[in-house]
């Protein structure tokens, strides 16, 4: 893999992540208590079982792995112990 392709898969990645945040009071109302994977800036997956889904996406997305975007989703609050 190159630098650039390496640049790309991360920015992939972080696209992900922007829109959990912009969508994640949608996805509360249809993921409480799982885990989701986004790729492409869409669901493709979710579990209650992180490892079942980590597995799951590896199987399924080889490619594009590393840009995949994994999230808890909770209408409760997550405490954070720091």
């Amino acid at each position: 893999m190159s630098v650039m392709e390496a640049l790309l898969g991360h920015r992939r990645y972080e696209e992900n992540v922007k829109w959990i945040g912009e969508h994640y009071d949608e996805l509360k109302a249809q993921y409480d208590g799982k885990w989701i994977a986004v790729l492409d800036r869409s669901v493709v997956g979710y579990d209650k079982s992180l490892e079942k889904l980590v597995c799951d996406m590896r199987r399924r997305s080889k490619e594009s792995y590393g840009e995949v975007a994994f999230e808890f989703i909770s209408r409760k609050p997550i405490e954070m112990i720091l």
